[in-house]
C-alpha cells in the first residue's frame, strides 16, 4: 500500500527534487508503507530514501578530514615524546 508523503519540512518536498526510493523504487513523493527506507525518509531527520550525491561527497570529505586530523595528532604526540626523551642541555654560567 502506498500514500503521498506528508513531510512538509523536507526541502525535497517543498522545493521539489524528490527521487524514487533506492530500495523499493517507489515514485517521488510516494511512500511505500512496507518499505522501512521510505518510512525513515518521511519521519527521521536527515534520512533519505535515495543517495544524495552532495551529502555523500560531504561525508567522504568529512571522513578524510578526520583521518588527516588523527594523523596530525599522532605526529604531534610522537614529536612530544621524542622531545621529552632528549637530554636537557646544561647551561653553565661563568662568574
Amino acid at each position: 500500500m502506498d500514500r503521498r508523503c506528508v513531510q512538509d519540512k523536507c526541502s525535497y518536498y517543498t522545493q521539489g527534487g524528490c527521487k524514487p526510493c533506492d530500495d523499493c523504487k517507489a515514485k517521488p513523493f510516494i511512500i511505500n508503507l512496507k518499505c522501512q527506507r521510505c518510512l525513515k525518509c518521511e519521519g527521521v531527520p536527515d534520512e533519505l530514501r535515495f543517495t544524495d550525491d552532495k551529502k555523500a561527497k560531504e561525508e567522504v570529505m568529512k571522513k578524510q578530514l578526520i583521518d588527516e586530523m588523527k594523523s596530525m595528532i599522532e605526529l604531534i604526540e610522537s614529536d612530544i615524546i621524542v622531545e621529552e626523551e632528549k637530554p636537557k642541555e646544561k647551561i653553565m654560567v661563568m662568574r
